[in-house]
């Protein structure tokens, strides 16, 4: 393997610590919850909704690393990887539910958004079964087809919460550019992993030309809202990235695209991923999507 592979394992490994520290919520209830008070409502709205986008983007990197392993990329690595989503995704489910002191966030109490997050519940069980499957191995193409059919109902239930929770828990000092600015970051942290799925999928699947029409679609999402993030967009109220720290994280997941581009362009007009074209996009969409994770974070403590 040459240095530059050499280079981008390490970056790979570096990439899916920092991941995991970016969405591991800590211990929840270790303090008294009357320590919250010093958590607003801004935040606290914020943080249910960058919970929550993770939660698609879990989701998206779950069955991204199932194709690899179907593919046969780094298997073993990626299996754990999986494992690892599967485990965050359920600690943000308990945190949404039974609170997070750390974080700000008390116990829900509103009914209706505890029945969306035991719909989210019942429609990952399923999902989250086959990924386990796939993870310890028992890998195939059926299982993967399998596992993404559930996709669809389970990004559903997930919108239907996050609508929700938006609703219940709006403040009123969370000014709306800074909400359509917090939640487009999310939704390209969800991209990164959605994109590299859909490549893979390229790759590993017979009949791709629907996939391709996705990644296309993919590919022009990001594009678009990673210029709106950075000079706005006025029609939808989305501001200019002015904070030096949102700048400099859009800066790298823009260096890092331009990596991965030329790859799923090719996939895109119906050339499949090689091996190594497979390995080049799940190492540098790593790194692209903790910066966008800390964009995400950026635009929460700027509200504060």
């Amino acid at each position: 393997m040459n240095v530059a592979h050499t280079f981008s394992r390490i970056r790979l490994r570096v990439g899916v610590a920092l991941v995991c520290a970016a969405l591991a919520a800590l211990p929840l209830k270790t303090r008294a919850e009357d320590g919250l008070a010093a958590f607003g409502s801004a935040i606290d709205e914020l943080r249910r909704a960058n919970l929550i986008s993770g939660q698609k983007m879990l989701v998206e990197r779950m069955a991204a690393k199932a194709c690899f392993v179907v593919a046969g990329i780094n298997a073993d690595s990626y299996g754990e990887s999986m494992t690892e989503a599967h485990d965050r995704f359920l600690y943000i489910q308990s945190a949404l539910r039974e609170g997070n002191v750390v974080a700000g966030l008390l116990p829900e109490t509103n009914t209706r958004v505890l029945t969306a997050l035991d719909e989210v519940d019942t429609l990952f069980k399923p999902f989250d079964e086959v990924a386990l499957d796939v993870a310890a191995g028992n890998a195939d193409q059926a299982r993967l087809g399998e596992m993404l059919a559930m996709t669809s109902s389970l990004f559903s239930s997930i919108d239907r919460l996050a609508g929700l929770v938006e609703r219940v828990h709006a403040s009123e000092s969370v000014p709306r550019s800074v909400r359509v600015q917090h939640t487009y970051a999310g939704l390209q942290r969800r991209l990164t992993q959605k994109m590299i799925k859909e490549g893979c999928m390229i790759a590993t699947l017979g009949d791709t030309r629907s996939v391709q029409a996705e990644l296309e679609n993919s590919i022009e999402e990001f594009e678009s809202r990673l210029v709106a993030l950075r000079n706005g967009k006025i029609l939808l109220g989305l501001p200019k990235a002015e904070d030096p720290r949102l700048v400099a994280d859009l800066d790298e997941v823009e260096r890092l695209w331009q990596e991965i581009e030329p790859v799923l362009a090719e996939a895109v007009a119906g050339t499949a991923p090689s091996a190594d074209d497979l390995e080049l996009l799940v190492i540098d969409s790593t790194p692209m999507m903790e910066f966008a994770n800390d964009a995400v974070t950026a635009i929460e403590t700027a509200s504060r």
